[in-house]
């Protein structure tokens, strides 16, 4: 018997096994016979088993030690080491499916890219702080822009349609990139993710793109699929975050619109009066100057263009404003006043009724011009709101 030669044994370097290893009542080697060390992968419990060699003959993989191999052919030895000998170490190997790393036959986990074995899922394990701190990042930032288009809403109305779509829209964008780095570092569609058909999965382009297009329900979805890889599965507070914000900005979005339509309608009635106005202070210093001129007939004349002008105002829906539509309702109330007198005296051909109603017609200017600039105070309020 020739004794072992001691050796420096890498993967791929062909050997003999020393000895003959039986493994329960099966030979797994022979003495003399020449293998193949696949890779060094020591063994947890007892590092000094640590070539992979494939037993042709149980068609498995075995962890031998030094004193199982050897780098010259040796005799057959008539009684062959069994498995309560050092053989009994040796615990048959495989490749992962997923990473072609040597795992333990009996492994329902790989150690090294964290694989699920039994379910067919891939994974690697969670870099530390990474992706956790992505997750956060991407719940909280969709909270903190709701908080931001409430806060819009209930402070200005200027160009409030065109901040709102940049705030959700940058929502949509930047969760979207963090979904897309996550799922990158979770190892998302890389060569070894595939389905149970062998097809590769989508990978981090894909699932942001996806996001992006999709976002209520794409949101919710990665952070469901996370789990899959490692990750903590988020899919309540993904639903809870993407409902919410949809809801809030939803009802902002309606609010906003609700006010600027308002807004619009106070221009248009602001608008609509001072035209109506100035009729009534063309009518007023028309007649005006009848008196002076002592043209009765004229008098009567732009008397009643006054009174149906005057009717035309009085007809006009409400302002929007309770103080402004107070001050108008006092001018009109005068004017109306006025013009009964004025009409009167042409009915009763008493001039001197007449000039009573004109004076009570200047007299109602004053209150006229009140309104007016109640108005528009209110016009330029709303004008600035609305960036106009």
């Amino acid at each position: 018997m020739f004794g072992r030669v001691v050796m420096d044994v890498t993967p791929g370097t062909m050997v003999f096994i020393s000895h003959d290893i039986l493994v329960g009542q099966q030979y797994a080697f022979r003495g003399g016979e020449q293998v193949l060390v696949e890779s060094i992968s020591p063994n947890p419990q007892s590092p000094q088993f640590r070539y992979v060699v494939l037993s042709k003959n149980l068609q498995k993989r075995f962890q031998l030690s030094d004193a199982d191999l050897s780098s010259v052919q040796q005799p057959a030895q008539p009684h062959p080491v069994s498995l309560q000998q050092a053989p009994q170490h040796i615990q048959p190997t495989k490749q992962c499916p997923y990473c072609s790393e040597t795992i333990l036959v009996s492994a329902i986990k790989c150690k090294h890219c964290g694989s699920d074995l039994v379910k067919g899922q891939y994974g690697k394990p969670s870099p530390t702080g990474g992706p956790i701190a992505l997750s956060i990042v991407a719940l909280i930032i969709p909270i903190c822009t709701a908080v931001l288009g409430w806060f819009l809403l209930r402070n200005t109305l200027k160009n409030l349609d065109l901040k709102l779509i940049i705030v959700c829209g940058g929502t949509v964008l930047i969760t979207s990139i963090l979904i897309a780095i996550e799922a990158h570092q979770f190892g998302f569609g890389s060569e070894n993710d595939r389905n149970a058909k062998g097809r590769k999965k989508s990978g981090p382009g894909a699932w942001g793109l996806f996001s992006i297009l999709f976002w209520i329900v794409g949101y919710p979805a990665y952070m469901y699929e996370r789990k899959n890889y490692g990750g903590r599965n988020l899919v309540a507070a993904g639903i809870i975050v993407a409902l919410g914000f949809a809801g809030v900005m939803g009802y902002v979005g309606y609010k906003t619109q609700q006010r600027v339509d308002s807004a619009n309608q106070v221009i248009e009635w602001t608008q609509s009066n001072v035209d109506s106005i100035n009729l009534l202070e063309e009518d007023r210093k028309a007649i005006n100057n009848d008196v002076l001129s002592e043209d009765v007939t004229s008098v009567v004349t732009d008397s009643q263009k006054l009174t149906s002008d005057l009717e035309t105002a009085k007809n006009l829906p409400p302002y929007p404003s309770t103080q402004v539509a107070s001050d108008l309702n006092d001018a009109l109330s005068a004017y109306s006043t006025a013009v009964q007198d004025i009409n009167t005296g042409i009915a009763d051909d008493n001039y001197s009724a007449i000039g009573t109603g004109i004076g009570e017609l200047n007299n109602a200017v004053e209150q006229m011009n009140t309104a007016i600039d109640a108005m528009n105070n209110k016009h330029k309020e709303i004008s600035d709101q609305l960036g106009l």
